[in-house]
């Protein structure tokens, strides 16, 4: 049997309120609107690109350790008020870039208290909230919730280039501090909900051995956390290290700028399918089954990048790519809801957040050291294939749900 929860009513507006929250995450800020604010700090400061993306590795380094901070915290105070706090400390940090001396050092440290306040300006606290509201329909509610940050992709770069083109890279970057810490804010003030919970224990056909290992604070010491865990790591470090290096990869095939761009597209448009068809998938079938899905469907996606030279193989392949990019949020945080009580999913959320988030980061690295050792990401993405193909051996092993779905939706109303 799974846990029985008493909900507030209106449990829907917490994945309105979620929506929001990701549209204008710190995943979407760095992504997306750093690289415009970038460019015209260096360009002013007369700093070589590598600092600029020194501070994108400073903010994912300082987003793990934030992320099991996070989960401490809401593990013991309840979703809204740690992750209130931690995001007004990253909209703070934002607006402090504005002023911060020309100095890497500074800004490094900068970055990283961005990253330690942006551990809830992600998926995660929304998550452990949809977790505690939604049973039966919780993957397709962790999925609608995620898709705001498709809308946020779109939007933002749009806003922050009008912002620095009209007012100056200053002025533009405290607007957008101020966008980015009032929306999650407003969002979780007055639309998100911590449920009540009440402990049962986990499903009966269980030993009492297995009971009690599901039960226990000693996560890092349970199988099923690194079942999860690796393959994690293993579609973060993919999907980061094939977007990092997919522009210079086209380019260097001469694609046109409309092939690269709309193989870019290619991706961004996958990633909104996949967010929702994966959390719709795992409402009706054995997550783990789904996750080994996108995970070939990824690998096939870098074969296509890896043989094909055309730029319909080029867009397909991205495209499929961007299905795993869509899909991560969605699977972390419904296997982590089916193998851990969900008392302990905000600590087990925040350590597997810290695995996305240096994976993506290793990621990176493997793709511009490989690059600059070969010239060429053959072997790279030689290397991502592989990943996949033992990221699929290993989710295969998770055995059957500890907390599987309830007859009774939690919360309803």
């Amino acid at each position: 049997m799974t846990e029985s929860l008493v909900a507030k009513p209106n449990r829907w507006w917490t994945v309105v309120g979620g929506g929001m929250g990701n549209a204008v995450g710190a995943g979407i800020f760095m992504v997306y609107a750093f690289g415009i604010f970038g460019k015209a700090i260096a360009t002013e400061y007369s700093w070589d690109r590598e600092i600029i993306s020194y501070c994108f590795t400073a903010f994912l380094v300082a987003t793990g350790f934030g992320t099991v901070a996070l989960g401490a915290f809401i593990a013991r105070f309840g979703v809204r008020w740690p992750a209130a706090v931690f995001v007004g400390v990253f909209s703070a940090a934002v607006a402090c870039v504005s002023i911060t001396p020309a100095s890497p050092f500074l800004f490094y440290l900068v970055f990283a208290v961005i990253g330690v306040g942006g551990a809830a300006a992600t998926a995660m606290p929304y998550a452990v909230s949809i977790a505690g509201l939604f049973d039966r329909h919780r993957g397709m509610a962790l999925a609608l919730s995620v898709s705001g940050a498709g809308i946020g992709a779109a939007l933002m770069p749009q806003l922050v280039t009008f912002l620095v083109s009209s007012y100056g890279w200053r002025i533009g970057l405290s607007a957008t501090a101020a966008l980015i810490g009032f929306v999650p804010l407003f969002a979780l003030a007055v639309l998100v909900r911590d449920p009540v919970r009440q402990v049962i224990q986990p499903h009966t056909g269980q030993t009492v051995r297995e009971k009690l290992s599901a039960l226990s604070q000693d996560y890092l010491g349970q199988a099923r956390f690194w079942l999860i865990a690796i393959p994690i790591v293993g579609i973060s470090v993919v999907s980061f290290g094939i977007m990092a290096s997919l522009v210079p990869l086209l380019s260097d095939r001469d694609f046109s700028n409309e092939s690269i761009a709309l193989a870019l597209s290619s991706a961004g448009i996958a990633s909104w399918f996949g967010r929702l068809s994966v959390g719709y998938l795992m409402d009706k079938f054995f997550a783990p089954y789904v996750a080994a899905c996108v995970f070939t469907v990824t690998a096939c996606g870098i074969l296509l990048l890896i043989f094909g030279q055309s730029p319909p193989t080029a867009v397909l392949g991205a495209g499929l790519i961007g299905l795993a990019l869509g899909a991560e949020a969605d699977m972390v945080t419904f296997l982590a809801s089916r193998y851990f009580s969900l008392q302990l999913l905000s600590k087990v959320l925040g350590a597997l957040w810290v695995a996305w988030a240096w994976g993506g980061g290793l990621g990176t690295f493997l793709s511009g050291a490989t690059f600059s050792a070969t010239q060429s990401y053959s072997l790279a993405f030689g290397l991502y294939v592989l990943m996949m193909i033992a990221s699929i051996l290993v989710i295969l092993r998770l055995g059957p749900y500890t907390y599987p779905h309830s007859q009774v939706e939690p919360g309803a109303g």
